[in-house]
């Protein structure tokens, strides 16, 4: 383990940590052997080190990162080992990395990113090498404010072995910089990977988050269309980041294209978007009309953007059937009619005989109005319901902070895209499918950090925690509480409840959401005007706001909708057509759902049944929970 004051390699006074990734860590350091001089220092698996056969792929590797040589390359001076830990020393940066300047810069910065970026990339992808990592972490800044790229050279191979090495690790971020082309059967990165992940590096720098969350091109592979960018900035450099997000390789630029673009611009003040071709022409409104990104597990500020559209489906080619031979075409129509009228007739008169037996048998249904004004039958749910359930639905006090859990009768629902919500469905929320539920507790609100500071006896420290930016008080949601926070939270306050309380499963959060047995089909959480029931991008403020600020839902529950999202207990998984009862989502995976949208958030994402998902250590300033009790 690296310390600060260590003698690394008997030479370097390390500093300060910089950074940590899941295979290295990043040092500021002094060469005492060159009069103390500022260097950093970058060491690979710093607590295992390699293997023989490990350390010689290294060394092979590396060698080819010592023959590059450019401008914009922050190429290393040295390469060694010390005690089976490959270790690069190179130029110190003061200014740091370009993270800093997330949401900070103006149109002639951008440029000069990109410029800068481009070029390097346009040098590497000459000899045949791709990056691999590029974001905003991995670019840094010289002293004379140019924008220098690093940890190039990192092969699929050396990546190889540092898993087998280090263990499977997956580095916070890295994915949500990865195009659609890296989830496929072959996930071997290509050139205009690359081009991807600095038009994800830029759209971050412009609008303060990447486009599609964690999930990166996943999400957009998925159907997700790109985010829009609202602000300072020209319609040609929107369409330029639009182009670079290209869902298609063969449609994005190439860095040598990028570089002469951005140059031009540089140099004359005007964009020149003509080498792209004629579809560029379309490019500069595209960030204007589309949707939202999907969170990632960072502390950067999101901004929201517009409803999501549902995922484009392919229709199967028509076949023409065979042409009947000449003189036969006549009768040979005739014929073929003949038993789709025969079968038609049977088919009707069949129906109307089932439909008149449960007319006789069973009544009438229940009539269930929609958001949309249409009405649709919808049979009637008989259960009984819980009292030892129902009487669980109280305001509880813990150490002088109270809270209400409120009752949600059990019953039958169609969870997932149904028909009221329109077209505004993604693939991975269908195919809708029918959901009973026995009767449950949900919190009337989101946890607040009153209950949190309640039952933890203290508020938490991670990142800065709630600070006055995203919302600070009493009354606000506790947000940058991580999955496995939530449940050491639970774990005490059972302990000084003698309850069972848990985070509700995501089945249980829909239904509540949309109502219960109440429900009157409405789009968001307690009605279909967002702005009266939900805090969101457009009335959010870009911060939390205290619970119970807009209108419930048919329940009495609070911010369903918006203000901040709300970890689930299922481990994200796909719908099944089938009806299920009390599922709890799948037995494993790797990311946990969130539901409900949130105040930095479009209107598509505080949808009732849209779904989210999170990695369960990841701490957001837009995401908390709420509770549910059972007995």
């Amino acid at each position: 383990m690296l310390t600060e004051n260590q003698l690394f390699a008997n030479r370097y006074r390390l500093v300060k940590r910089l950074g940590q990734g899941a295979f290295s860590e990043v040092w500021k350091a002094e060469d005492t052997k060159v009069g103390n001089l500022t260097v950093a220092l970058k060491v690979y698996a710093p607590d295992k080190g390699l293997d023989e056969d490990g350390s010689k792929v290294f060394g092979d590797e590396f060698a080819i990162v010592f023959n590059l040589h450019h401008q914009n390359l922050l190429t290393p001076s040295t390469f060694d080992e010390e005690n089976g830990s490959p270790y690069l020393v190179l130029p110190f940066c003061e200014r740091g990395s370009s993270l800093k300047l997330v949401g900070r810069m103006d149109e002639r910065q951008v440029a000069k990113f990109l410029c800068d970026v481009s070029s390097a990339l346009a040098y590497l992808h000459a000899k045949d090498i791709i990056h691999q990592d590029i974001k905003p972490d991995n670019v840094l800044i010289d002293g004379d404010n140019n924008f220098m790229v690093t940890d190039f050279g990192i092969s699929t191979r050396i990546r190889s072995t540092l898993r087998r090495s280090v263990g499977d690790k997956k580095s916070a971020g890295t994915t949500a910089y990865m195009g659609p082309e890296r989830f496929s059967k072959n996930p071997d990165p290509i050139k205009a990977s690359d081009m991807w992940s600095l038009g994800a590096t830029v759209f971050e720098l412009m609008k303060g988050d990447v486009p599609f969350g964690e999930g990166g091109g996943l999400v957009q592979k998925m159907g997700a269309e790109i985010p829009n960018i609202h602000g300072q900035y020209s319609p040609e450099l929107k369409g330029l980041v639009a182009k670079c997000l290209s869902a298609e390789t063969w449609d994005r630029p190439t860095a040598a294209q990028l570089r002469d673009i951005c140059d031009h611009y540089l140099r004359t003040g005007a964009w020149d978007l003509s080498v792209l071709g004629k579809s560029a022409a379309s490019e500069p409104d595209r960030l204007e009309k589309t949707q939202e990104p999907v969170g990632r597990p960072t502390v950067r500020k999101l901004n929201a953007v517009k409803e999501p559209e549902p995922p484009r489906v392919e229709t199967p080619t028509r076949q023409d059937p065979e042409k009947p031979k000449a003189g036969e075409e006549e009768n040979s129509g005739r014929r073929k009619w003949i038993p789709w009228v025969i079968g038609g007739t049977v088919v009707i008169v069949v129906t109307l005989a089932i439909l008149l037996i449960v007319f006789l048998t069973q009544g009438p249904k229940v009539v269930t109005e929609k958001w949309v004004g249409e009405t649709v039958d919808e049979e009637p749910t008989a259960l009984i319901s819980d009292p030892e359930t129902e009487a669980l639905a109280k305001t509880y006090t813990v150490n002088d902070v109270s809270f209400t859990m409120i009752y949600v009768e059990g019953g039958t629902f169609t969870m997932g895209c149904t028909s009221e919500q329109g077209s505004d469905c993604y693939s991975h929320e269908k195919p809708s499918h029918q959901v009973t539920l026995s009767d449950f507790c949900i919190g009337e609100t989101e946890v607040t950090q009153a209950l949190w500071k309640a039952v933890m006896g203290s508020e938490p420290s991670y990142n800065g925690w709630w600070t006055n930016e995203y919302g600070r008080g009493d009354s606000y949601p506790a947000y940058r509480v991580s999955w496995d926070d939530c449940q050491e939270f639970i774990l005490k306050l059972n302990a000084l409840t003698g309850k069972t309380f848990r985070l509700p499963t995501e089945a249980e959060w829909e239904y509540a959401a949309r109502g219960g047995n109440k429900s009157k089909g409405y789009k968001y959480a307690g009605g279909n005007v967002i702005g009266d029931v939900a805090w969101y991008d457009d009335n959010g403020s870009s911060t939390t706001h205290p619970v119970k600020g807009k209108q419930p839902n048919e329940l009495g529950l609070y911010d369903m909708s918006g203000n901040v999202w709300e970890w689930c207990q299922d481990w994200k998984g796909d719908y099944s057509s089938s009806s299920q009862t009390n599922p709890t989502g799948p037995s494993s995976g790797s990311y946990r759902v969130r539901r409900g949208g949130s105040w930095n958030y479009d209107a598509g994402y505080c949808r009732v049944f849209y779904r989210g998902y999170e990695y369960p250590v990841n701490h957001l300033e837009y995401l908390g929970f709420r509770l549910s009790l059972v007995r």
